[in-house]
């Protein structure tokens, strides 16, 4: 008698259960690497308006059309925009460049929080302090910071601009850029100073 060819219903439904708890480790590692990305991508684009406005009013941007170049800070979102009044307020008057929200994730969003710091040793959490902008000066690049009242904030009371990014689905992901104010230098941290 000859043996029959082909695989058993066992077998058949062995390789399927390997196959799917194999699709099932992939999706959650694709799924992981997409809130990562999400996460450094917010970052980044907070790095980047800061030093593209720098750089705008450094190199004298559009002179003519613009008093100063600045960055709108919110708990979700971060806009460069060209300013153009002297009332430094961001208005709709203003030409926005890029516009940045960090809603990726609908169980929650990454958000910034902010600490300025008068020392290294003295950290004041201003309540409310958001939204604030920053302004670059057009052709010195000087910077100027205000609060949500509009309140500037002087350099020679505040030293640092400490902002926090965090996920709330996700507590290990939290990272820290500080600006320097006199020199308006950013760097990334994972620590606040």
């Amino acid at each position: 008698m000859q043996k029959p060819k082909g695989f058993t219903l066992v077998e058949i439904l062995l390789i399927l259960v390997v196959i799917a708890m194999l699709g099932v480790v992939a999706i959650s590692s694709f799924l992981d690497t997409t809130d990562t990305f999400n996460f450094l991508s917010s970052e980044k684009a907070f790095v980047t308006s800061v030093k593209t406005a720098k750089a705008f009013a450094v190199s004298n941007k559009d002179r003519d059309e613009y008093d100063r170049f600045g960055v709108f800070i919110d708990k979700n979102e971060v806009v460069l925009f060209g300013d153009r009044d002297p009332s430094f307020i961001f208005d709709p008057n203003d030409e926005v460049f890029n516009q940045y929200s960090f809603c990726f994730n609908p169980d929650g969003c990454t958000t910034i929080t902010t600490a300025i710091s008068g020392d290294q040793y003295d950290v004041t959490h201003l309540t409310g302090s958001l939204p604030m902008r920053l302004y670059f000066q057009n052709g010195t690049g000087e910077l100027m910071a205000f609060d949500n009242n509009n309140n500037p904030l002087s350099k020679n009371d505040y030293k640092v601009f400490s902002f926090s990014f965090s996920d709330p689905t996700e507590p290990s992901y939290l990272k820290y850029l500080n600006i320097i104010y006199v020199s308006a230098l950013i760097e990334e941290s994972d620590e606040q100073l």
